[in-house]
């Protein structure tokens, strides 16, 4: 998931389709035909209708504004927590989520370029 920070307010950008393409094939290459089967039953008939194979990212979802430092430490477990969950159970260790800032927030290694929310936050509202 790509981070802007253009405005103090604004937190997650959401993901592009390239990281959705991404997603559907590591699937199809480890043959995680259940997930697979998730997301083929998620589309909808009208885009199935234009060729849309799979539905990665939920239409829809509730914004929530990141009004305190607490609330905010609360959507980074539960967004680091979502590929554990029962629901997904993508792998078994949020760390181990190659899309996930888990890693750099329990050892502080970097799969790619993250910003803590604490250096965010001093950044922004200092």
């Amino acid at each position: 998931m790509a981070s802007i920070y253009k405005k103090k307010d604004t937190i997650i950008q959401l993901p592009t389709p390239d990281i959705a393409y991404d997603i559907v094939e590591r699937l199809e290459r480890s043959n995680n035909k259940e997930l697979l089967k998730k997301l083929e039953d998620g589309v909808v008939p009208s885009d199935r209708k234009k060729g849309k194979l799979h539905e990665v990212y939920q239409s829809t979802f509730d914004i929530k504004l990141c009004r305190t430092y607490d609330f905010l430490v609360q959507k980074l477990n539960y967004i680091h927590a979502n590929p554990v969950s029962k629901k997904w159970m993508l792998v078994k260790d949020e760390i181990d989520y190659e899309h996930s800032s888990a890693l750099f927030y329990h050892t502080g290694k970097q799969r790619y370029e993250v910003l803590h929310s604490n250096d965010w936050i001093y950044e922004k509202w200092r």
